[in-house]
């Protein structure tokens, strides 16, 4: 559910506002269409990232075409089901941003001083590693306040007070992260709520899991960044026709 959230918010708070503002967004998963003069006849499909709609996204956005968003396209994706194989999923994504973003920052740099493109420069900010930048910043001023209480504890400050203030400031970190994420989620479900073909029930607890979906991206960054991923296939088990969803209410 939290994948499904995810895709929906892109959709709602990504592509459809550059499309608003006239700028390139990016293609995010099998849902695409592309006119075929784009593909060398010679060379076929020649992206092999382990994230190759984001490769051609670059390359292409590089190249000063446009990728825009239609929001009555309609497909389907299954989602993975199991944590295993959205660990294994995430992971690639990740590992794969920390590639195109070695493989194109330097070229669209130079590309964004000599156009002063808005596109180029916004598509460089997307795939510019901010999660890893963040979350470190986030632990760094975490370790300064166990430093500091532990500091304050050898000059005499009560040990209780001090442990229940540590406590009580990473609580409300958590809390504040937890409410903001809910929020983000929540809007992108409440904007898409008839199309979202689901139960009001599991539509309500996917807007309360979705925080947690994307809290555990944290160790996923830092574990990407020294890891080898390769891509792998995900299990899809569904066979359900377009008929039976048509019915879904």
């Amino acid at each position: 559910m939290g994948a499904s959230i995810g895709f929906i918010r892109d959709c709602r708070f990504l592509h459809t506002p550059r499309t608003i503002l006239n700028i390139s967004t990016v293609v995010t998963g099998t849902g695409f269409l592309m006119p075929k003069r784009l593909i060398n006849p010679k060379t076929g499909w020649k992206y092999s990232c382990i994230v190759e709609d984001s490769e051609f996204s670059m390359d292409v956005i590089g190249k000063g075409e446009k990728i825009i968003y239609c929001d009555d396209a309609i497909f389907y994706d299954e989602q993975p089901e199991t944590w295993k194989a959205t660990y294994r999923q995430r992971m690639r994504w990740q590992k794969g941003a920390y590639l195109i973003y070695k493989g194109f920052a330097g070229s669209m740099i130079l590309k964004f001083f000599s156009k002063f493109s808005f596109t180029i420069y916004d598509n460089l900010i997307y795939f510019t590693p901010v999660p890893i930048i963040s979350t470190s910043w986030a632990l760094l001023n975490g370790l300064i306040a166990v430093v500091t209480s532990f500091l304050k504890m050898l000059m005499g400050y009560p040990v209780g007070i001090e442990i229940l203030s540590l406590i009580g400031a990473l609580a409300f970190y958590f809390v504040m992260l937890y409410l903001g994420l809910f929020l983000y989620g929540s809007l992108a479900v409440i904007k898409d709520w008839k199309r979202i073909k689901a139960t009001n029930k599991k539509k309500f607890i996917a807007m309360f899991a979705y925080p947690i979906f994307m809290i555990s991206i944290i160790p996923i960054c830092f574990i990407a960044l020294f890891s080898k991923v390769e891509w792998k296939p995900i299990e899809h088990k569904e066979a359900i026709n377009i008929e039976e969803i048509n019915k879904i209410k």
